[in-house]
């Protein structure tokens, strides 16, 4: 084997173990706030909650299916919902207010994640539309 086929072998022995890798996080127990918004998915992990934010794996779900499979499952719970920019979710329901954006992976994260923004108040609700209606315009 001439030494450019091992630097090949071992490029893709090293690109198949570090695909290997993509373990989810540790799931933690879902707080009640996050359940009495909905928008955990079935299958999603929580990684992360607090103070009006969380994480969530999604290790078992079609990456390029996660932001419809979201908008489905809010749109059927009621919420009214756009999508201000690939990957990106703006919702509201009554006070409540969701932002949530989506990735296929990162280089943290080898799994489909959303990173969840939710709240209930005015300013909050504001905040999160401007951002909503900034990334429109790009």
């Amino acid at each position: 084997m001439t030494t450019h086929a091992l630097h090949v072998a071992g490029f893709a022995l090293v690109s198949l173990f570090a695909s290997g890798c993509s373990k989810p996080c540790e799931a933690i127990p879902t707080p009640d706030d996050v359940k009495s918004y909905g928008f955990m998915l079935d299958g999603g992990q929580l990684c992360d909650s607090g103070r009006s934010a969380a994480t969530i794996d999604y290790p078992k779900v079609d990456a390029d299916k996660l932001v419809d499979l979201h908008k489905d499952k809010l749109t059927k719970d009621g919420w009214k919902v756009e999508t201000p920019s690939e990957g990106v979710l703006y919702a509201t329901r009554e006070a409540r207010t969701l932002f949530i954006v989506t990735a296929k992976r990162s280089s943290e994260r080898r799994v489909p994640f959303a990173v969840v923004r939710f709240c209930d108040d005015e300013t909050c609700r504001k905040s999160l539309s401007a951002i909503a209606e900034e990334m429109k315009k790009h």
